[in-house]
């Protein structure tokens, strides 16, 4: 299914409905996982900025550029996940996959993805086979110098 954003008004609604989506129908024992693929400046980060108010996440929801993961408590009751994650591999995507993985075995990875209190959202992680199969990938492309399309 694709959606087109005209501003980022339109794709935090569109975060928030794709996300509502994602959550009925997840149905696996881990976390909900959601790959972002796109290029540099497309729009990733602000689409995870617009899950903020569903999610009740008190914080702002900040880029993980420089520290590779951030991490939200979730006070939307209705809502069966405890923990938000915040990737972004962008530094380390010249890395091997092995070299990847062994960078956020150091943040308890394993464990994040395999809790199913948790949504992951990863931006960058396509280059990871692994993820593939697990995970939800939502390409975001743009269209024209506002517009944005958003593949699931």
């Amino acid at each position: 299914m694709e959606y087109a954003s005209k501003n980022i008004k339109d794709t935090h609604k569109l975060a928030e409905k794709i996300l509502k989506e994602l959550i009925l129908k997840h149905k696996q024992r881990n976390a909900l996982i959601v790959v972002l693929k796109g290029d540099l400046g497309v729009g990733k980060t602000e689409f995870v900025k617009g899950l903020k108010n569903f999610l009740k996440i008190k914080n702002n929801i900040l880029s993980p550029t420089f520290v590779l993961m951030k991490v939200y408590d979730i006070n939307n009751i209705k809502v069966n996940f405890k923990k938000f994650y915040h990737f972004d591999l962008y530094r380390l995507i010249e890395n091997t996959e092995k070299d990847i993985w062994s960078a956020l075995e150091v943040l308890n990875i394993q464990d994040i993805l395999n809790n199913r209190d948790n949504i992951v959202f990863i931006e960058w992680g396509e280059k990871l086979k692994k993820l593939k199969k697990i995970s939800n990938i939502l390409e975001l492309r743009q269209k024209t110098n506002r517009e944005r399309i958003i593949k699931v």
